[in-house]
């Protein structure tokens, strides 16, 4: 007579253990379909059919569990819609675009200093009044700043501007 198992497992799950779990009955199953594709397609398309309603149901328990966290509310929507409108126009406004040689004089009437903090540092070109918030990448609207002013200021554009010249610093408030 037998011996009667009462561990909780279940039979596969004793072959599993017995049979070095996943890897060795993967690497089996991988070498049978490659040595018969044409079988392997047929079961492919035949598990398929059988358990077409499963496979919806599990793909919609994804997308509301996982996908659907991610969906964007429409201001969200609405906010990267206008930003993006925003750029192109700035891009494709030729009017008076920044050139090479006016952000160089620009920096030399700044001698080279951040704008905000007058720190003479690696400079990047800074909008006064942001892009996002309808500033153009003008002359009059672009000063030199920091990466670390520049990043500070973000979108915000009332930060207080200092212009040195000639060995005085005068702020200009806007």
């Amino acid at each position: 007579m037998s011996k009667r198992i009462d561990d909780g497992k279940t039979n596969q799950q004793r072959w599993y253990e017995r049979n070095n779990g996943r890897e060795r009955s993967r690497a089996r199953g991988a070498k049978w379909r490659k040595d018969h594709p044409e079988a392997s397609l047929q079961a492919t398309r035949k598990y398929y059919a059988n358990h077409a309603e499963e496979r919806r149901q599990r793909a919609r328990d994804y997308y509301y569990r996982v996908r659907a966290k991610r969906l964007r509310t429409d201001a969200e929507k609405l906010r990267d819609r206008l930003s993006k409108e925003m750029r192109r126009q700035i891009a494709s406004d030729t009017s008076n675009p920044l050139t090479a040689e006016e952000w160089h004089v620009i920096c030399k009437v700044f001698a080279q200093r951040c704008a905000y903090c007058g720190r003479q540092e690696p400079l990047e070109q800074d909008h006064v009044v942001p892009v996002s918030r309808g500033g153009l990448h003008t002359q009059n609207n672009v000063v030199p700043a920091c990466k670390s002013c520049n990043s500070s200021k973000g979108n915000r554009g009332n930060w207080p501007i200092h212009i040195v010249a000639f060995g005085t610093q005068t702020q200009l408030p806007l």
